[in-house]
């Protein structure tokens, strides 16, 4: 975002107008395989509304206004695409969540004619996208084509797979190349963030994937920038070299996130910004411990506590020990500059989010954009599906704005409620705290969870053909909620199944075997859940010569399409009704060939061998 120079000390530092922090948390890195990204929309003054595009269908010939996100100028047109995705906030329909801060960078790339700003860019890759690879290709290929109108850009593009950092900057108004960019996966299993200073280094070194535009070597080199080998390039000590503040009013903010799962001590001399000779920071690590949703609100409130740049050792704390600082950054006492830290939660938040992506649900309930208006120190995160095509009342008011109060909208009332509380900080947020985290939540841990039942099966070679097999089962679910403040029903009852198989030898050498199997499921509960009853059925039929060199197999799955299966979720206050149709029918036709001398085992053959092992 926006950002103006000043001289503080010896060195130069950036006041940022508008200055925000992205976190990141890859799947592998979590608990439950969710990839969370999140946002602090940071600004002096800053009001907005949750924001939604409906998805659309648009005719050949169609325009796009490119609105400044910044300024609301218009910056010119350009061609719709023919379809365009849902977006609610910062993620789409598919689950692609897209979020950015403001670094800079060198002012002479800035290329004011350029038709599209990052705010736009950061819309329109929503718009046009179903995962993370595909909004890197739209947003590049855009600014590409019709130039790039901001200063230096990190954005966060993450989908329920993966995460990528893209860096971007204009090339100064050249007439043959409009952009220069560089996007980088962080690999799975790790956490990163960024904060209004560039991260990507030295990318040769990355043992990860990465994408650069044909130009983000060459044009360093044409501008003098860079005379090095190309392996050597590094694209912020290039396009964008950290100052003090870039450091410790922004890389700091990183820093500071990290510290949350890996003692990062090495890392502070950089952090603190004093020391130019410092080791920089990398851009990813492994996290200690897994990272699940509260430990990200937890980061996304996070003033540098228990650290040396806790916010709890000056005199600026007052006597209700704030950890809120005035802006702007830097002030000036009898000649002397001073200057305030810069954490993670500020009072100049508009809104902030955390997405959460999860690839093993359905894309319409899988992406979670957990939205507050205001610090997200101040709020309770709202869940917001990604397939929501409405918004509340109180994220889209009519008539409230940036000057006009409403008590019908969250920004204003959150806005209002903090300003309270931060000149008596010690005083009044322990109740606004408790208000705070009483949001209604679920731990699968506080859920009570018993099954008691006996299964019993019956297998039998009935005849030198004909092998069968038959199992039922009889059981007692019950599960019981451990919270006293969210009173559940309990949900148990009694269920069961059955199933069978049959193997069938059709020739006397036992090469063409025939085997078909069906279990019906009972209606059951499970945790909260009661689920109605599930048919399977599958049959294959398979030849194997006699010689165990090759299979041949054509299966049959779920041939009546039955495998479905339809849930109600029982909670204190209403039901969760949903239906899974898993679609596996399927036809399937399967050679095989062993090379060697070993022969395929056909157990069938030997009926004397043991119970376990006569099945194929």
């Amino acid at each position: 975002m926006k950002k103006s120079f000043a001289t503080l000390f010896f060195l130069t530092m950036i006041t940022y107008a508008n200055a925000c922090t992205n976190l990141i948390a890859t799947k592998g890195a979590t608990t439950d395989g969710s990839v969370f990204v999140t946002y602090t929309a940071d600004d002096y003054g800053m009001f907005t509304n949750l924001c939604h595009y409906p998805a659309g269908t648009h005719a050949k010939g169609d325009r796009r206004e490119i609105i400044d996100y910044d300024t609301h100028e218009s910056h010119g047109f350009i061609p719709e695409a023919p379809v365009t995705y849902n977006v609610i906030g910062n993620i789409n329909e598919y689950q692609v969540s897209i979020g950015e801060t403001t670094y800079g960078g060198r002012e002479e790339m800035v290329d004011k004619s350029g038709i599209i700003d990052y705010g736009s860019l950061m819309y329109l890759g929503l718009q046009r996208s179903k995962t993370a690879r595909e909004a890197i290709k739209v947003m590049t290929s855009l600014v590409e084509t019709y130039g790039y109108n901001s200063g230096g850009e990190t954005f966060t593009i993450a989908d329920p797979n993966e995460v990528w950092l893209l860096e971007m900057q204009g090339c100064g108004g050249d007439k043959k190349q409009k952009v220069v960019w560089v996007a980088v996966r962080i690999p799975d299993g790790m956490v990163s963030a960024h904060a209004n200073q560039s991260r990507i280094g030295q990318f040769s070194t990355y043992n990860t994937e990465v994408i650069t535009s044909k130009n983000c070597i060459s044009f360093a080199r044409s501008k003098g920038w860079f005379t090095g080998k190309d392996k050597d390039f590094n694209w912020k000590m290039t396009y964008a070299a950290p100052d003090f503040g870039g450091r410790r009013w922004c890389d700091a903010r990183v820093w500071s996130y990290l510290n949350h799962f890996k003692d990062m001590s090495r890392w502070l001399p950089w952090a603190l910004g004093k020391d130019p000779n410092a080791e920089d920071m990398p851009l990813w690590i492994a996290p200690d411990k897994k990272v699940d949703l509260p430990k990200m609100e937890a980061c996304m409130r996070d003033h540098y506590e228990g650290t040396p740049l806790s916010l709890d050792k000056d005199i600026a704390q007052g006597i209700w020990d704030s950890p809120y600082r005035p802006t702007p950054l830097k002030f000036e006492v009898d000649g002397k500059q001073y200057f305030n830290e810069r954490p993670i939660s500020t009072q100049q938040t508009g809104f902030s989010y955390i997405a959460q992506l999860r690839s093993w649900l359905p894309r319409e309930i899988g992406g979670i954009l957990w939205f507050g208006n205001d610090d997200g120190n101040m709020v309770a995160y709202v869940p917001i599906y990604c397939s929501n095509t409405e918004r509340a009342e109180c994220f889209n008011t009519p008539g409230a704005d940036a000057v006009t109060f409403s008590d019908k909208n969250a920004f204003w009332v959150c806005n209002w409620v903090s300003n309270m509380v931060y000149p008596r900080y010690s005083q009044l947020f322990p109740a606004l705290k408790e208000v705070r985290d009483s949001q209604y939540s679920i731990p699968q841990n506080h859920i009570e969870y018993s099954k008691y039942g006996l299964y019993v099966s019956y297998q039998k070679n009935l005849t030198s053909w004909l092998n069968i097999k038959a199992g039922s089962e009889l059981f007692y679910a019950r599960s019981k909620s451990n919270l006293e403040s969210v009173p559940l029903p309990s949900v148990e009852g009694w269920s069961g199944k059955l199933e069978g198989s049959a193997d069938i030898a059709f020739n006397k050498p036992r090469t063409i075997l025939f085997n078909m199997s069906y279990t019906h499921m009972f209606p059951y509960n499970e945790e909260l859940a009661k689920y109605k009853s599930i048919i399977l059925l599958n049959a294959n039929i398979r030849y194997v010569p006699a010689n165990g060199k090759f299979q041949l197999m054509l299966s049959v799955n779920d041939p009546f399409m039955q495998n479905i299966t339809t849930m109600t979720k029982v909670y204190s206050t209403y039901s969760e009704y949903s239906r899974n149709n898993v679609h596996a029918r399927n036809v399937s036709l399967k050679f095989s060939y062993r090379f060697g001398g070993n022969k395929l085992k056909d157990v069938y053959r030997d009926n004397k061998e043991s119970e376990s092992n006569r099945s194929f």
